[in-house]
């Protein structure tokens, strides 16, 4: 998998919706998934999308599973656009061309605790193992050796 190319910044944790509803920043409900990928070491998740119109509205669509820090970072991002910075290329931005009109578009992703990846790793393993239990204990009744 190929990474998009990125630009790094720092920008503020926004963090509630209402606090962005405020200014007119829309906040939809999360749709799509999370990619993860590593890089330097870390391990990274892209958190959502936020959309710029030409005309001037902000939205925010977060991927399935973004944690409240990731929509603080979503949070962040649009704020930032809607303080006075423009969306650019040089920003990593997309612009497009729609027949519903233009508008910028940039994919934020945000570095994931370590602590949280080896407890996510941890649940998935105990998960992957309880269903195996649960896959033998099936086999064995049904083979009849599980009297």
């Amino acid at each position: 998998m190929s990474v998009p190319r990125s630009f790094t910044y720092r920008t503020e944790l926004v963090t509630s919706d209402a606090a962005v509803e405020m200014v007119g920043i829309y906040v939809y409900e999360p749709r799509g998934e999370m990619t993860y990928w590593s890089e330097n070491g870390h391990v990274w998740a892209q958190a959502g999308t936020v959309y710029v119109r030409t005309s001037g509205t902000i939205s925010i669509v977060p991927f399935v599973g973004a944690d409240q820090r990731m929509l603080g970072v979503l949070r962040g991002t649009a704020t930032d656009v809607w303080r006075g910075e423009q969306p650019s290329e040089d920003t990593a931005w997309t612009f497009h061309r729609h027949e519903t009109g233009e508008y910028w578009s940039t994919v934020v992703s945000v570095m994931i605790d370590d602590s949280a990846v080896a407890a996510a790793i941890r649940r998935a393993a105990e998960v992957e193992r309880l269903a195996l239990d649960e896959n033998r204990l099936a086999f064995l009744e049904l083979s009849g050796e599980g009297r």
